[in-house]
């Protein structure tokens, strides 16, 4: 028995995606947002964040490399 593909709309709260992430520091994710370099988000109220689960991956695609050379 094979479980479904995650839903790509899915909102997913800030610890589900540090869990995805497996980020362990809240800040982390908190800096990626204030700066502009993280995934992108759905700010729901003032207060309640969440990130698309297609967005994540679209972020994580972006941040892939092939080499560790500055610039490649």
């Amino acid at each position: 028995m094979s479980t479904p593909d995650p839903d790509p709309d899915e909102l997913l709260t800030i610890d589900e995606t540090m869990a995805l992430l497996k980020i362990a520091d809240r800040k982390v994710l908190s800096n990626l947002r204030y700066e502009g370099n993280g995934p992108r988000f759905v700010r729901v109220t003032s207060r309640e964040i969440r990130y698309r689960r297609s967005d994540l991956d679209v972020w994580l695609e972006s941040r892939t490399r092939t080499s560790s050379r500055p610039g490649a």
